[in-house]
This record gives C-alpha cells, sequence and structure tokens, in this order.
C-alpha cells in the first residue's frame, strides 16, 4: 500500500455538516470535510450519497449505509464506481477502500484511501485500515463531547 501509491489522496468525509450532529438532509449528501494528497481538484468533482441511488452505491456510499468497509478494486471494471469513474482515471486512481467512522453504532464519516494500483488492498490492510477508523472515530466522539462540556458549563454560569 505505501511506495508509489503514497501520494494519492486520503479523504474523510462526513455525512452531515461539521458541528451539526446525526443531521441528514433529505439527499443523504456526503461532504468533503478534510483530504490529504494528491486530489486536483477530485473532491468538488465528486457528487456522492450515501442513499441506496446509484450514486450511493460507490464505496463510500455503501461504506456509510452499510457501516462496513467497501472497496473497489478496479475503478476500470467496478459498476459501482461508473459516476466517478472519468475523474478517478484523469488522477490515476486505480483502487480505493472506504472504512466507516461509527459513534456507538451511529455511523457519521468516513475515510476513503485511494491507490494508483488496482487490487490495492488486500484482507489484513483492510483490517488494519478499519481498526485506525475505529480509533479515529473515538477521538472525534471525545473531542465532541469536550466540546458539548464546555458549552453547558459556559452555558450555565
Amino acid at each position: 500500500m505505501a511506495g508509489a501509491n503514497a501520494h494519492l489522496p486520503v479523504d474523510f468525509v462526513a455525512r452531515h455538516s461539521p458541528g451539526v450532529r446525526r443531521h441528514n438532509d433529505e439527499a443523504k449528501t456526503v461532504r468533503p470535510v478534510v483530504s490529504a494528497g494528491f486530489d486536483q481538484g477530485y473532491l468538488e468533482k465528486l457528487n456522492i450519497t450515501w442513499s441506496d441511488s446509484e450514486l450511493g452505491r460507490g464505496p463510500t456510499g455503501t461504506a456509510i449505509r452499510t457501516g462496513k468497509p467497501s472497496i473497489c478494486n478496479n475503478v476500470l471494471i467496478d459498476k459501482t464506481f461508473k459516476p466517478w469513474r472519468a475523474e478517478a482515471i484523469k488522477r490515476g486512481y486505480a483502487s480505493s477502500v472506504v472504512v466507516p467512522l461509527k459513534d456507538d453504532n451511529i455511523i457519521f464519516g468516513a475515510v476513503s484511501i485511494y491507490s494508483g494500483e488496482p487490487n490495492s488492498f488486500s484482507d489484513d490492510e483492510i483490517k488494519l485500515l478499519s481498526e485506525l477508523a475505529d480509533d479515529l472515530a473515538y477521538g472525534i466522539s471525545v473531542l465532541r463531547l469536550r466540546r458539548d462540556h464546555t458549552t453547558t458549563v459556559e452555558e450555565l454560569k
């Protein structure tokens, strides 16, 4: 997974706007929150939902909807990746894995990782990335809890 793929993007996406808990718009929109790596405007071109529709059946929508990791082993042939294929190919993305972020089994986002090689993610790597996502989700949950606590304390003063 490292080496030639290290420059490809990692995205954190949320199904709600930052700071609004468990908000779900009618379209079940997925919005990028932060990214790292080489994306050349890829995120701005995406239209992803987590609904059970064509725009929600790709790796990100599926991971958020099901709460399980979702893999696109080859963007050239994966039928569910069709809506984003052209933009992914322009940037050299060949496969991706998306792991959900959960707080008490409530899915609030996902981490998407892209690779320049097809079939890049082994079962062991997917398991490790899932564990990493669980740790990240825990950290986010703790930060939200602290923020809420501080806000409550300030309101009570």
